[in-house]
């Protein structure tokens, strides 16, 4: 399955990997939970959540793979998203990753919408995101035009450190 985020049509379509074939269509313009305002990024969990950047109304949604609402995801006081457009989960879905672009950083919450970390260092503009197999979330910093690597360290054992990892050759 291939999820994609139409911006501009205010919903997620997904399309069949194998044909190309639309599969189905979800979401609307508004506010509400399981609408949406320009979502950008989306990412799929390994057990087929969908969680979706929703830019304009500062929140992640998530979905399963019907289409159907789940929760919202949107952090309070400092973790509170402005603009977020990237979404990457990790390998076994238990944190998401999330380019939080008005605020110029990255925030990583649980699957449940607890958030575990934030990264500001000198990310100005992030846009996608992705973490890899060796739990490092590389981050296209698009202001300043360069990649950078994070390592999620000590997730989960009261330590919930990201470290800035300059790595171009992730």
């Amino acid at each position: 399955m291939v999820v994609v985020a139409d911006r501009g049509n205010h919903r997620i379509q997904l399309f069949n990997t194998s044909s190309g074939q639309h599969i189905l269509s979800f979401g609307c313009h508004g506010d509400r939970p399981g609408e949406l305002d320009e979502p950008w990024g989306v990412a799929v969990t390994p057990d087929n959540y969908i969680i979706v950047a929703d830019n304009r109304n500062n929140r992640l949604q998530v979905f399963n793979c019907d289409g159907d609402f789940v929760r919202v995801i949107q952090g309070e006081g400092d973790t509170a998203l402005n603009g977020p457009s990237g979404v990457a989960v990790n390998s076994d879905g238990s944190y998401i990753a999330v380019t939080d672009t008005g605020n110029n950083r990255v925030v990583v919450y649980t699957l449940m919408g607890t958030s575990v970390d934030v990264y500001a260092g000198t990310l100005t503009l992030p846009r996608g995101v992705v973490i890899d197999s060796m739990s490092r979330v590389v981050v296209a910093d698009t202001a300043n035009s360069q990649i950078q690597c994070l390592l999620l360290e000590g997730i989960g054992e009261g330590r919930g450190e990201i470290i800035s990892d300059f790595c171009w050759e992730c």
